[in-house]
């Protein structure tokens, strides 16, 4: 989802044609300069891509909790790509 909605923003930018793409789309520096962008579109798809970030830290935050105990959940979250949290976007 969180791929999907970058996606979004980056095909929108590009159709306005008047947004430089950054060299490092979506670091903190890129998200300040979209928001100040004067464009309704912008600030709806960033207020999106920050739920789905929090959803998706609080759902890490809760299978860390709940596999806490279990020792394959231990072994699973070893896995570098499994225990990931996406960065802030603010």
């Amino acid at each position: 989802m969180r791929t999907n909605m970058k996606n979004r923003i980056h095909g929108y930018l590009l159709l306005m044609n008047s947004v430089p793409i950054d060299t490092k789309p979506f670091s903190k520096e890129f998200i300040q300069g979209l928001r100040k962008i004067d464009d309704l579109k912008v600030p709806g798809y960033l207020i999106l891509l920050e739920s789905i970030d929090a959803e998706a830290h609080e759902a890490s935050k809760v299978v860390s909790r709940e596999a806490a105990d279990d020792e394959g959940a231990k072994l699973l979250m070893t896995i570098p790509a499994s225990r990931s949290t996406p960065p802030s976007c603010s």
